[in-house]
């Protein structure tokens, strides 16, 4: 149900605000998993990634 609501709220922003920030959380996703994580968790979080990547 959160990712549903997330979701919406996310498809609500327009592009231009979106892919930014999108790609600003990305990069810190996948330099927080570099840094503190295994290498088998920077798989999710670039699958994570490339869900609103187009």
């Amino acid at each position: 149900m959160a990712t549903r609501h997330l979701d919406a709220v996310l498809d609500a922003l327009p592009a231009d605000v979106l892919r930014p920030a999108w790609e600003h959380m990305s990069l810190r996703m996948a330099d927080r998993a570099i840094r503190h994580f295994a290498p088998s968790d920077m798989e999710h979080r670039l699958d994570l990634a490339e869900q609103r990547l187009d």
